[in-house]
């Protein structure tokens, strides 16, 4: 199956895309317009092949760092738009 999140926060725009199969990330695509260009990249290449599970999602973004002076708030952020799509 599919899913799809975007959300504006204050430090840009993000659009996930995850396709999943038997329970597992299969494909992630991640576009965002943040100044952190490493983003989208980051986050792909942490949520290939893992579990769609929203603790594991959660604590991969965790392990994540970013060149930006937000880092700590992005990854925040994006922790709520997960625990917002996937507890619904």
């Amino acid at each position: 199956f599919e899913h799809s999140m975007t959300e504006r926060f204050a430090w840009g725009e993000i659009e996930i895309h995850l396709h999943v199969t038997g329970g597992i990330i299969q494909d992630v695509m991640v576009y965002s317009d943040a100044m952190e260009q490493d983003l989208s990249k980051k986050i792909m290449d942490s949520w290939l092949g893992c579990s769609y599970d929203l603790n594991e999602l959660t604590n991969r973004l965790e392990t994540l760092s970013f060149d930006s002076q937000i880092d700590q708030q992005i990854r925040q952020d994006i922790a709520s738009l997960l625990i917002n799509q996937l507890s619904a």
